[in-house]
């Protein structure tokens, strides 16, 4: 059993031209939770780090568009059952007291719990610059009545100044995204980080591990 369960964003591994091996070993081994990078190297068992990044060619580094082609076979990767099965399972085995989500990590997670809900073991669910649209539900009624009843918490990281969301709102034909103004649900508790620059910068951010780690009970 793990405390808090970690689900990466988009993008992990992928051999970007700008990216160094090194920076790519890294983030297939951290997911780039650079703020729990030394719990998982050490595995420390309170942590666990649910991979869903998918195999990479050595040879995409010499694509220029290599991080588009990636974002949008993610983005169909999140909306299928064999994935979302995959992470319930996971979820399952470890029993998490908190669960954290990463950019579209978080849509990943709510489309799972809207099919498979949730282990009674976990308290909180922290989305972190979620790339899921704003107006996004939990519209399973066991994880919305424990909403309700306070037994569960929804906290969501969102940036107003987030570069790579800015973009994501392009991208997804100028559809709100959660991580920039929060979600729309009054079941979620929105909370405004300031970064300015890439979503990933909020990893490294010792408040935010800060807020996960007062979730643990």
């Amino acid at each position: 059993m793990s405390k808090v369960f970690l689900i990466h964003g988009s993008m992990v591994g992928v051999p970007s031209f700008y990216k160094s091996p090194q920076a790519i070993t890294q983030q297939l081994e951290d997911g780039m939770y650079s703020i729990f990078r030394e719990e998982l190297k050490n595995n420390n068992p309170d942590y666990h780090l649910y991979k869903w990044m998918p195999q990479h060619d050595a040879k995409e580094r010499l694509n220029p568009t290599a991080d588009l082609t990636s974002y949008y076979h993610e983005q169909s990767m999140v909306l299928t059952d064999e994935l979302q099965k995959s992470l319930s399972i996971e979820l399952n085995a470890h029993l998490p007291t908190v669960i954290v989500a990463h950019s579209m990590g978080c849509e990943l997670l709510i489309n799972m719990i809207n099919n498979y809900s949730l282990p009674e073991s976990v308290k909180s669910i922290i989305t972190i610059n979620s790339d899921s649209p704003e107006d996004k539900r939990i519209l399973d009624t066991t994880v919305i009545n424990r909403l309700k009843s306070k037994d569960l918490k929804f906290i969501n990281l969102h940036s107003i100044t987030d570069i790579t969301l800015m973009t994501s709102v392009v991208l997804n034909k100028m559809v709100p995204r959660a991580g920039l103004k929060g979600y729309t649900s009054k079941l979620v508790e929105n909370r405004s980080i300031n970064i300015f620059g890439n979503h990933n910068l909020s990893l490294t951010m010792p408040k935010v591990k800060q807020i996960i780690l007062d979730q643990i009970v």
